[in-house]
C-alpha cells in the first residue's frame, strides 16, 4: 500500500472513461459474443466444485453456472436468459457496465476526485460478518461528521471488497470510496480513530487523485475470484474461502453513492429493461427461430448441426481447486 497522498486531480484523466464497455443495449458483433463466450466459460470454471461443498447458496452457484445456457435467435437478433449472481462473469459484465454508463456522467461533474482505499487488518471466517458490519457503520459515522460537523457538502461512492489471503487463511474486507471536495485524507484521519493501530494502520490507507483506473477498480467486482499462482498460467481457486466471501455478501449492497449523487440510485441488479434482445451486427441472419445450446465440453453454443455459434477457444490455463 502507498502511503496516504495529497494533490489535485485533473479531470481530463478522467475523459477516456466516455468510451464505456457496450452494454446489452447496445448492438453488438460476433466479438461481443466471443467475451460473452469467454466469461461464461470463466464462471463454469469458477463454480464447478462450488456444488461439491453443499453450500446455503447452492441454488444460487447452479443459475450463475447455467446463465446463458441457450441463446434464441430470429434474424440477427439473439437473446438469452440471465441468472444476476454476482459470481457469473456474463452478468457481472453487464452490471459494471451498467453502473459505469449510469454514474460516470454524474460524477465526473462533481470536479476533482480523489479515490480513497480503507482497509484494516484482515479477519478470519467467523468475524468476517461482524467486520463487514462494524466497517460500515462507523462510515456512515464518518460521512456523517465530515458533512454535519465540519459542514463539508461532499458527494461520491462508496464501494466494499473482500479478498482472501491463502497464506494465513484470512480475509481482507475494505472500502474504495470516490469522493469530492478533498475528503480524502479526512475520510482516513476519521478511519484511524475509530480503528487505531494495530487494528488499522496509517500507511495501509490510500488517498490518490481520480484517474481511469480507478474508476476501473471502483466499478470491477467486489471479489476476486481466482489467484494467480507463482507458476505460469495457473489460477488457484479456494473454494471455501469464495464461498465464505459470497455469504457475507449476499444480498448486501456492494455499492452506495452518497451526497448528490444518492438521487441517482442505480440498481446493481439486472433488471428487464437492462436485457433487451440483442442485435448482433455481423451473424448470420436467419428468418426463422433458432436455438444455440451451450456445450460445456465446446466452450461455445451450438445449433442442432452442432455448427459453433462464435468458434471461441478457451486460453491454455489450469485451475486448480483448493477445497
Amino acid at each position: 500500500m502507498q502511503i496516504i497522498q495529497k494533490r489535485h486531480t485533473n479531470n481530463t484523466l478522467l475523459d477516456t472513461l466516455a468510451q464505456l464497455p457496450p452494454t446489452a443495449l447496445e448492438k453488438g458483433s460476433m466479438d461481443t459474443l466471443r467475451k460473452r463466450a469467454r466469461s461464461k466459460w470463466y464462471t463454469q470454471k469458477i463454480t464447478l466444485h462450488l456444488f461439491d461443498i453443499e453450500s446455503e447458496l447452492n441454488k444460487y452457484y447452479s443459475s450463475a453456472y447455467h446463465c446463458n445456457n441457450i441463446l434464441k435467435q430470429k434474424g440477427k437478433e439473439i437473446k438469452g436468459k440471465y441468472c444476476n449472481s454476482r459470481i457469473c462473469n456474463v452478468c457481472n459484465r453487464i452490471r459494471t457496465a451498467k453502473l459505469m454508463n449510469g454514474y460516470i456522467k454524474p460524477l465526473m461533474e462533481l470536479g476533482d476526485l480523489e479515490f480513497t482505499t480503507l482497509t484494516l487488518k484482515n479477519c478470519k471466517k467467523q468475524d468476517l460478518k461482524a467486520t463487514i458490519e462494524g466497517m460500515q457503520k462507523n462510515r456512515t459515522l464518518i460521512f456523517r461528521k465530515i458533512r454535519e460537523k465540519l459542514k463539508i457538502d461532499f458527494s461520491g461512492i462508496v464501494k466494499i471488497e473482500v479478498t482472501y489471503n491463502p497464506n494465513d487463511d484470512s480475509y481482507h474486507p475494505h472500502f474504495h470510496i470516490l469522493s469530492n471536495q478533498n475528503t480524502g485524507s479526512l475520510i482516513v484521519d476519521e478511519w484511524l480513530k475509530r480503528y487505531p493501530s494495530p487494528i488499522a494502520e496509517k500507511w495501509a490507507q490510500k488517498v490518490v487523485p481520480a484517474d481511469h483506473n480507478s474508476l476501473k477498480e471502483l466499478f470491477k467486482y467486489s471479489t476476486k475470484f481466482l489467484v494467480k499462482d507463482t507458476k505460469a498460467k495457473t489460477l488457484n481457486i479456494y473454494v471455501h474461502a469464495l464461498d465464505t466471501i459470497m455469504i457475507a455478501l449476499y444480498k448486501k449492497r456492494t455499492f452506495q453513492t452518497f451526497g448528490a449523487l444518492k438521487k441517482i440510485q442505480i440498481n446493481e441488479d439486472i433488471e428487464v429493461e437492462d436485457l433487451k434482445t440483442q442485435i448482433i451486427e455481423d451473424i448470420e441472419e436467419i428468418e426463422n427461430y433458432k436455438e444455440w445450446i451451450y456445450d460445456y465440453e465446446g466452450s461455445d453454443w451450438y445449433d442442432s448441426c452442432h455448427k459453433p455459434l462464435t468458434n471461441y477457444k478457451p486460453p491454455d490455463i489450469e485451475f486448480q481447486y483448493f477445497l
